[in-house]
């Protein structure tokens, strides 16, 4: 079960020299797990040992997200999802929010919803889009 979504389109990045201050944020998510089952605490689609990874690239696809670097502008941007449904991405981009350049991930739902996952201002929120039909 769980809700299927895709990656639409967005411009989600954060500069280079960051990198490190991200993955030890989320790393400290450690112990603030989502879920508890049979298989103990743990987030949903994500390994229980991803406080483990020490490489910024293997920890995003670690919670199904791929970055690209752009060494030329000195970032890493957030270019697809790689999972199949949502689980607790919001978790992950909370945590990630102050150290992120103000731009957007747009996601796509099962439903047809539409919706940004936004940072602005080192803050995170999301937003649902309003389609309006004009004659």
């Amino acid at each position: 079960m769980g809700y299927c979504m895709s990656y639409q389109q967005g411009n989600a990045r954060f500069k280079i020299e960051v990198k490190d201050k991200i993955l030890q944020a989320i790393k400290n998510l450690r112990g603030k797990e989502s879920v508890q089952d049979s298989s103990g605490r743990h987030f949903r689609w994500v390994n229980n040992d991803f406080y483990k990874i020490d490489n910024i690239e293997k920890m995003f696809r670690e919670w199904g997200w791929h970055l690209k670097e752009d060494k030329e502008d000195g970032y890493f941007i957030i270019t697809e999802f790689l999972g199949e449904k949502l689980g607790d991405d919001d978790i992950l981009l909370n945590c990630i929010a102050p150290y992120m350049e103000d731009s957007y991930i747009e996601m796509y739902g099962e439903d047809a919803a539409i919706w940004r996952w936004v940072f602005q201002d080192g803050t995170f929120k999301e937003t649902m889009a309003e389609i309006s039909w004009r004659y």
